[in-house]
């Protein structure tokens, strides 16, 4: 390891700053890599299908993923009432009581049920609720189902996340999710 911080730095000394910079970004984007195929079990991702943008979002027990930087995620307590997680740049909760008011509150952040219904989803008929988030001047709209969390997320400048897996985050049902 020594000897190639050698090499790097010689070849930055040799060739100038924006090899370095490119040589850093290589760097950190290997050992990002290496620490995220460590993590993928517990994440968690929503894929954009028909974005011109590529977008990630990747929610795991104690992080959440934009693109490929990481920020902490805590979740709710029991004693809150709410299936949630938070961050600094994420947050989404519902309540946890079987029925729900149409509207709540948390974290300074405001929630309305839009609509419910029934869709097929990987092949079984799947109970959904369309759940509007006003949070920082944002408004985005998550498809929820308490069996399947969070099936798909749409910005309000309509780019869409949809879950690449069985299972979405906040599920408070452990028929389909652990």
């Amino acid at each position: 390891m020594a000897r190639d911080t050698q090499r790097i730095d010689a070849l930055t000394q040799t060739v100038g700053y924006g090899v370095q910079k490119i040589v850093v970004l290589i760097l950190a984007g290997a050992f990002s890599a290496a620490s995220n195929a460590a993590r993928a079990q517990e994440i968690v991702q929503y894929v954009n299908l028909f974005g011109e943008k590529s977008m990630i979002l990747g929610v795991g027990d104690k992080i959440v993923r934009l693109l490929d930087l990481e920020f902490p995620l805590q979740k709710c307590s029991p004693e809150e009432r709410f299936v949630c997680l938070k961050s600094d740049v994420f947050t989404f909760a519902v309540p946890s009581a079987k029925k729900w008011a149409p509207q709540w509150t948390y974290g300074g952040a405001r929630y309305m049920v839009l609509r419910q219904g029934a869709m097929t989803f990987n092949g079984e008929l799947l109970e959904y609720q369309v759940i509007r988030q006003d949070w920082r001047e944002n408004t985005i709209d998550y498809a929820y189902s308490k069996e399947r969390g969070v099936i798909a997320i749409r910005a309000k400048g309509g780019d869409q996340l949809t879950l690449s897996g069985d299972c979405g985050f906040a599920a408070t049902s452990t028929r389909y999710c652990p």
